[in-house]
């Protein structure tokens, strides 16, 4: 059986991607990001659901048999509503209509919904015949998406739609969650809302993946809206005490009324920086059950973690993983065929604060990552050929261990000629304090001017010059297996937030001198591994393109700059205040407009 899971990259979709793959089936990711899954009977597409054409070909070329929808966007993460919106529903429309269209192979589609089609007042356990009365856009989105399913349910289509509570267990990265399991394994105090009195039920995500199983597995399920939801809820203080006590700590609370909290989530929702949702503090403040009678009766699913044993679950596999401590330099590699893809970056909770990728080709190391690694990276390839470096582009997280390399494994590196003279006097970068922080200062290297091919043992690469990120950025090709090394041109990233040095006029001629090479796989220092590379590529040039028509056109009629930034790139985000603006979406739309 083959499935089609959006949302592949994400937490629930990550699980399910494992899970499937357990079983036996062929599985199709798709997401805007890369999973980091690389397993045999795992296809995955880097796919924009709200672009129908790519969606389409995606359905087309894999005809799955099952699709199940786990993509969606939330506030913390996408604030403009209309952005949402567009993710949320429009995701689904299409993906609604191309199964409809593709029904000869398409068999199932399970939408994975939320309670919060419920609201916050709703009665304590929840059925699934409550009025909806969703009081945030997510919600409303949620109510949407149902009415969609349900009129391709009466074409004759089969659909079955979850409403799962918070998602819980191991790999769990929502940060006020994890921010507990941190808490109790440092012995500090506990966050209590309102004194932790109330029943705030979650769902384990294995059980959640049985669900889903048991749905595809049994015709029953088709027409049915199921809840989801540990048993035995306790209240939040009593699964905090049981938490301590797993991690043999002492337990401790700060317990805030209710007042000072919305004060408190309000001023930080405003600066865009709050942790928590307005509306998920005020769950938290009363008892939010649902029941979950139906699917037991109907599909005979049972949970099998309650709430408590989920937050123990977590705090194991936060120790486990973390090895009892909060990684500060992170390098991770897994292999593609015969590439490595190194992943290199600082951590924060064992998730990557904007990583960076080096690929290892046999004895040829294409960029080299940040000097924050660079004993991780040494230790790495202390048992593998390494005889060449190539640089992309003369950039403090591509040539941060040249340097170290050259010293240790008397590794020969190449680069543009424009960039050599950065690369052999680092300092002429002029890093910023955030850069220096992130990536670290490289050291001075070596470097000499990279010819047109380059040679391995079993692999011909040719040299692309594709300026735009910087002057002498270049892309390199393989064209046996059809991969293209992309550097910085941030392929698999539809985003116009950027530094002031990138030339977006001069990276849509370097993309569309890429449409001319046959693509298959692209390897993105930023995004990693990307498949469809062609697709991508194109996907990428006609963002660019439409961007830059739009903000041409609102420049015309006097729209003022941030009206012109809001609307074509949406709200800026805290990169902007983080990197003082040099990071910024203003940035990318002078860029698109060639004003400064």
């Amino acid at each position: 059986m083959k499935i089609l899971i959006t949302g592949s990259a994400g937490y629930l979709g990550k699980n399910l991607v494992s899970k499937s793959l357990e079983r036996n089936f062929e599985v199709v990711g798709l997401d805007i990001k890369n999973s980091g899954i690389y397993k045999p009977k795992f296809f995955e597409e880097i796919c924009d659901i709200t672009k129908k054409a790519l969606v389409h070909e995606v359905i087309h070329r894999h005809k799955p048999e099952i699709v199940i929808h786990c993509a969606g966007a939330l506030a913390q993460f996408v604030p403009d509503e209309k952005q949402m919106h567009e993710i949320n529903v429009g995701g689904i429309q299409i993906l609604l209509e191309e199964s409809w269209n593709h029904r000869e192979s398409v068999k199932k589609f399970v939408f994975i919904s939320s309670v919060e089609v419920y609201g916050i007042d709703v009665p304590t356990p929840c059925l699934e015949t409550a009025p909806m009365n969703p009081i945030c856009q997510y919600g409303e989105d949620k109510v949407e998406c149902e009415g969609l399913c349900k009129k391709y349910l009466d074409k004759g289509m089969d659909i079955t739609i979850f409403r799962p509570p918070t998602i819980t267990g191991p790999g769990q990265n929502e940060p006020t969650l994890l921010g507990q399991i941190i808490n109790a394994y440092k012995g500090k105090r506990a966050f209590l809302p309102g004194g932790g009195k109330t029943k705030l039920q979650m769902v384990n995500v294995f059980d959640v993946c049985e669900a889903i199983f048991l749905a595809i597995e049994n015709p029953a399920s088709k027409g049915e809206i199921f809840n989801l939801g540990s048993d035995n809820v306790p209240i939040l203080r009593e699964m905090v005490i049981t938490l301590y006590k797993h991690a043999e700590k002492k337990p401790k609370y700060l317990a805030l009324g209710a007042g000072i909290l919305r004060f408190i989530v309000k001023i930080l929702d405003l600066l865009h920086i709050s942790p928590i949702e307005p509306q998920h503090l005020e769950i938290a403040l009363k008892d939010y059950t649902f029941d979950s009678t139906k699917i037991k009766t109907i599909l005979g699913w049972q949970p099998t973690r309650t709430d408590s044993e989920s937050a123990c679950d977590t705090y194991d596999w936060y120790v486990n993983t973390l090895q009892k401590e909060v990684k500060i330099k992170m390098l991770k590699a897994v292999q593609f065929e015969d590439l490595y893809i190194i992943t290199m970056g600082r951590g924060i909770f064992g998730q990557y604060v904007y990583p960076v990728y080096s690929y290892l080709l046999e004895d040829l190391l294409i960029d080299t990552g940040t000097k924050l690694c660079q004993l991780e990276l040494l230790e790495f390839l202390k048992d593998k050929e390494l005889n060449m470096v190539i640089n992309t582009h003369a950039h403090e997280d591509h040539i941060g261990n040249n340097a170290i390399l050259q010293e240790k494994r008397g590794v020969r590196v190449y680069a543009h000629k424009e960039a050599i003279t950065r690369i052999e006097n680092p300092a002429l970068l002029n890093l910023r304090g955030y850069q220096k922080l992130t990536w670290g200062l490289p050291s001075p290297s070596k470097t000499a001017e990279i010819p047109s091919k380059v040679k391995t043992k079993s692999h011909n690469l040719e040299i692309i010059h594709t300026p735009g990120h910087t002057p002498e950025h270049i892309c390199i090709y393989e064209p046996k297996k059809k991969w293209l090394f992309t550097g910085d041109l941030h392929v698999g990233k539809l985003s116009l937030e950027t530094q002031p040095f990138d030339n977006l006029q001069q990276i849509m001629e370097s993309l569309k001198t890429l449409t001319k090479y046959d693509v298959n796989e692209i390897f993105c220092s930023h995004e990693g591994h990307i498949s469809n590379g062609n697709a991508a590529i194109e996907k990428k040039l006609k963002y660019l393109e439409d961007a830059k028509a739009l903000a041409e056109q609102l420049f015309s009629e006097h729209v003022p700059l941030p009206k012109i930034v809001e609307h074509v790139a949406g709200k800026e985000t805290l990169m902007k205040t983080i990197t003082r603006g040099h990071m910024s979406k203003l940035n990318g739309i002078k860029s698109l407009l060639n004003i400064t």
